[in-house]
C-alpha cells in the first residue's frame, strides 16, 4: 500500500475521501481574491475593521487594543461595558445599524453616491 510506504503524497494517493467541498470553496475564494487584487482586498478589510471600531466607540464600547495603529484588520476585540448584558449590546448594535442605514438611504436619495463594502449597516 502506497500510503504505508510513505509515497502516498508523492504519488498523489491518499487513503481517504478528499474534502472536495473545501477545495472548491478555497478555489472560489482565491479566484475572488485574485480578481479583486491583493491591495484592494487588504484595503477593504482595513476599511471594514475601521468602520466596525468606529461604530462600537460611538455606542460607548471600549476596544482592545487602544491604539488604532496596531489594531487588526480582521479581528476587533471589545470590552462589554459593566452592567450590559449580551441582549443590550446586541440591541445597541442593531439600533446603530438601523440608524446608519437610514443615514445612507438619505444620502442616496440626495444623489450622493456611496459604495458598499459589505459592512454591517450598509446594503
Amino acid at each position: 500500500m502506497r500510503w504505508r510506504r510513505g509515497t502516498g503524497v508523492a504519488d498523489r494517493y491518499l487513503p481517504y475521501t478528499h474534502n472536495w467541498q473545501a477545495m472548491a470553496g478555497l478555489r472560489a475564494a482565491l479566484d475572488l481574491f485574485e480578481a479583486e487584487g491583493q491591495e484592494a482586498a487588504y484595503r477593504r478589510h482595513a476599511d471594514v475593521a475601521s468602520y466596525c471600531r468606529d461604530r462600537l466607540r460611538e455606542i460607548g464600547v471600549e476596544l482592545w487594543p487602544d491604539s488604532e495603529e496596531i489594531s487588526s484588520p480582521t479581528v476587533t476585540a471589545a470590552v462589554v461595558p459593566d452592567g450590559w448584558t449580551w441582549e443590550r449590546l446586541d440591541g445597541e448594535l442593531q439600533q446603530a445599524r438601523r440608524s446608519r442605514w437610514r443615514q445612507l438611504r438619505t444620502l442616496g436619495r440626495q444623489g450622493i453616491p456611496y459604495r458598499s463594502h459589505g459592512v454591517a449597516g450598509q446594503p
